[in-house]
């Protein structure tokens, strides 16, 4: 496509156009197509680049672009797939229940960890004395959880 005019560019989010620039269209040459996890910001985007204003879970996946020449030829190059993974942190730091403030020596201590939803999943730890618990199974009945 070298030394060829460009007719236009498409952008993909797993095989569906959400973004497209046509080049001979001098007014508008920018089209956008309503895809879930897709928020363009068109002021930021150009001839070749895409700009995404947010993503959310619904971003993550398989990104392409897809270039044609001017005529006679309408040549059409394609790119490969380039996946984006969307990581979502707990919106909250962890909640401890089950635990009273103080205990007589050789009482039993029941809790629960819970955290919020993320991605990839929280690894939830217990610490004792600031000294994390290794084996948890020596511990007498401490469990961890995820809030849906």
């Amino acid at each position: 496509m070298e030394g060829e005019e460009l007719y236009y560019i498409k952008h993909f989010l797993n095989g569906i156009e959400f973004y497209r620039f046509v080049h001979y269209i001098k007014e508008n040459p920018v089209a956008l197509y309503s895809v879930s996890g897709i928020y363009v910001d068109k002021g930021k985007s150009s001839f070749g680049h895409v700009f995404l204003y947010t993503t959310d879970l619904e971003s993550e996946g398989n990104y392409s672009c897809e270039v044609s020449s001017e005529a006679p030829l309408f040549d059409i190059k394609k790119s490969s797939n380039s996946f984006l993974q969307v990581n979502v942190p707990p919106k909250d730091n962890p909640i401890i229940t089950g635990i009273r403030f103080q205990y007589a020596t050789g009482e039993n201590i029941t809790g629960t960890c819970t955290s919020a939803r993320s991605k990839p999943p929280s690894i939830l730890k217990w610490y004792i004395n600031d000294r994390e618990v290794i084996d948890i199974s020596s511990c007498v009945s401490f469990s961890i959880g995820i809030i849906k």
